[in-house]
């Protein structure tokens, strides 16, 4: 799947969801995505576009799950991507690989969504990837 099909999938009122970090899985309904999300609310919020379902699992809980999401090697668009670095204190950041060289993130600094991040070395300690197990589901966001 190429970036152009993952982001055009994307309904157009997604690019104008803001960066509301109280706003993560499981905090609000699915359907409050309008109100704003974390990164990772958002990053689960295109997978469901997508058809895929990903329980309402915290950051740091995602980086440990194994029943929802397997870790892999090679990420391809639409595997989940958690950054958890030196510098970051909280838990792991979350974004969504569109591309070979390209993440989509909610990005706290522009308080919206931004694609383009660039792949960070699939060796990186600090990155987990992961792609979704779960059975795909129906989507309400179109």
């Amino acid at each position: 799947m190429e970036s152009g099909a993952v982001l055009d999938a994307i309904p157009p009122w997604f690019w104008d969801v803001p960066y509301v970090g109280g706003h993560y899985p499981g905090c609000v309904p699915r359907e409050a995505l309008r109100t704003g999300a974390n990164c990772q609310l958002f990053a689960y919020e295109v997978l469901a576009v997508h058809g895929f379902a990903v329980a309402d699992l915290r950051s740091d809980d995602l980086w440990l799950d194994t029943a929802s999401t397997a870790q892999v090697s090679v990420p391809q668009p639409l595997d989940l991507v958690l950054f958890r670095g030196i510098a970051i204190r909280t838990a792991p950041i979350s974004g969504l690989v569109v591309a070979d060289d390209e993440v989509l993130h909610l990005c706290k600094e522009v308080s919206g969504p931004h694609s383009g991040l660039g792949q960070r070395s699939q060796h990186d300690p600090g990155i987990r990837w992961s792609s979704v197990t779960s059975a795909p589901s129906w989507s309400s966001h179109r």
